[in-house]
């Protein structure tokens, strides 16, 4: 298993080649991470309804599951 594959795994997300090329990702508390740019991702936390981008998936997806907290 790869680090990328042990992050979506810790995540609760199985990896899969081309993830990062997905439009929308949902969460388990319904919300979504979605694709605003190349490489680009916005999200809203748990109990808000704000967007905050991300350039990254995995970090999207923690702040949207309020396992991350950006600074």
């Amino acid at each position: 298993m790869t680090d990328k594959e042990r992050q979506y795994a810790a995540l609760g997300y199985e990896y899969a080649e081309g993830i990062e090329r997905a439009n929308v990702v949902h969460l388990p508390s319904g919300r979504e991470v979605r694709r605003i740019g190349e490489s680009k991702w916005e999200v809203q936390p748990p109990n808000d309804n704000y967007w905050v981008e991300f350039s990254n998936l995995i970090e999207a997806i923690k702040f949207g599951k309020g396992q991350f907290k950006n600074s």
